[in-house]
């Protein structure tokens, strides 16, 4: 793949590479998942992997959402407004 965007690694790279991917296995990363991730979306690094989650998709709750959760007929009495 680094050879296709036209920026072969060094071997001193290499050996830079094989410490991150060691570092990130010993994380909990899967090492073919890592290579592959990197490989796919032509990254020249290696990072722990990303969830499956869909890209544009809050991680947390959005300040947008919870609507539902609120009480909107809290101090409404008998439907006229004061």
């Amino acid at each position: 793949m680094r050879k296709a965007i036209k920026k072969p690694i060094t071997p001193d790279a290499i050996q830079i590479a094989l410490r991150k991917l060691d570092s990130l296995r010993s994380a909990g990363n899967d090492a073919r998942a890592v290579l592959e991730q990197s490989t796919m979306n032509c990254w020249q690094g290696l990072f722990d992997v990303k969830s499956n989650q869909a890209r544009g998709s809050p991680a947390k709750e959005s300040r947008h959402s919870g609507f539902e959760k609120i009480d909107y007929s809290e101090g409404v009495t008998d439907g006229r407004i004061n």
